[in-house]
């Protein structure tokens, strides 16, 4: 919807002694100029110099040497940038009303003042952290400049390739392209590999030059991870106590009866949170998610904030599904193909879309709904009147 000018349709039959954009002044003034040029003798699509000598809310008035200051047509956000005294210069005339002692003009956007320098931040906010930008951390660039160009390479063409990332959306390897490949293998597999790994006889599969992507594959993906090291997984940091309130034995009993359940609760919340069967993993860090990867997940949580989908980054995702869909997706539904749309690093915040999102209801597994059967009625119990 484009932004509407300012006192294009509520602008009063002669400008209103507005106070001045410094905040000074605002007394009633008169507004007219005796000896200046009458209206008869304005032209309109002539081009004029003025100043400016009114900004307020019924828009910015200039003097440009008539009987009458004309209003000058801007758009709202421009005209908050022109001051008292400002000069104006090439505003062309666009009407020109005598009885009504109107006059409008237009300045084109190259003639616009420009927008004032944004106000520094002072500290005090969480945003001020690790210099101007905060905690957000920027996004990860996996091209390689000076490498060679997609154009050159060919389907079945045979590389050495150089593991530099293991998700939920696969493993890449770098075969001295500019683009890493995709090594087309069983999840199984993949998850053997750690970055840095060297593979062998990595050989084009499929090459897309509009996307910039390309897939490769291996001869034996049983034997390339079958002299790897076992990763090791890393222990998590421990929790720092919390401080003891004090308090009586009976209601010290209770809050750690309660903080007990809490926790048994979170527990089994984290436990229930099933692919396929398994515990789902940290396999990812949320911070390695960029717009654009295509990625696995599975439902769990639905309520009226939407549908939110774990891709093993320790953050739900948000599906973004119309209602009547979103309904029919139910928890521990498997996604295969989600595709990151939004990411918030700052926030912690993200979410995911289908291309066909009705299909990947069709292809869940659920058990057949039972029915319920319909109580007898009344009449039918032996009640009521006897012949």
């Amino acid at each position: 919807m484009a932004e509407a000018a300012v006192g294009e349709d509520e602008t009063p039959n002669e400008p209103k002694p507005d106070p001045p954009a410094n905040g000074k002044g605002g007394g009633g003034g008169d507004w007219s100029h005796p000896g200046g040029k009458p209206l008869e003798e304005i032209e309109v699509d002539s081009l004029v110099d003025g100043t400016v000598t009114n900004v307020g809310r019924y828009g910015v008035f200039v003097d440009f040497g008539a009987v009458k200051d004309a209003l000058l047509r801007v758009p709202i956000k421009i005209g908050k940038r022109y001051k008292q005294g400002m000069p104006v210069t090439g505003a062309k005339v666009i009407s020109c009303d005598v009885e009504a002692g109107k006059v409008v003009l237009e300045v084109e956007s190259d003639n616009w003042p420009e927008a004032p320098p944004p106000k520094e931040k002072t500290g005090g906010g969480r945003g001020d952290q690790g210099g101007a930008g905060g905690n957000r951390r920027a996004k990860r660039d996996w091209t390689h400049e000076g490498a060679t160009p997609l154009e050159e390479l060919q389907e079945g063409d045979m590389f050495e390739g150089k593991v530099t990332n293991v998700s939920t959306a696969g493993v890449f390897v770098d075969i001295g392209a500019v683009r890493d490949a995709r090594l087309n293998v069983k999840v199984s597999i993949g998850r053997c590999f750690r970055i840095g790994d060297v593979i062998q006889n990595c050989t084009i599969e499929s090459i897309d030059l509009e996307t910039g992507r390309m897939s490769v594959g291996i001869p034996d993906p049983e034997a390339a991870v079958a002299d790897l090291p076992p990763k090791e997984r890393v222990p998590r940091a421990k929790s720092k106590a919390r401080a003891k309130s004090k308090s009586t034995p009976k209601a010290k009993g209770k809050a750690q009866e309660k903080g007990g359940a809490k926790a048994r609760a979170r527990s089994a919340s984290q436990t229930t949170r099933q692919r396929g069967g398994k515990p789902t993993t940290i396999t990812r860090q949320f911070e390695e998610i960029n717009e654009g990867d295509v990625l696995d997940g599975v439902v769990v949580n639905k309520s009226t904030a939407g549908v939110f989908v774990d891709i093993g980054c320790g953050k739900d995702a948000r599906l973004s599904v119309p209602r009547r869909l979103g309904v029919q997706f139910m928890i521990r539904d498997v996604l295969e193909g989600l595709r990151v749309e939004y990411v918030d690093y700052e926030r912690r915040l993200l979410s995911v879309v289908l291309d066909d999102p009705e299909g990947a209801i069709q292809n869940q597994e659920r058990a057949p709904k039972r029915s319920r059967s319909v109580p007898a009625s009344s009449s039918s119990t032996g009640r009521g009147g006897g012949g």
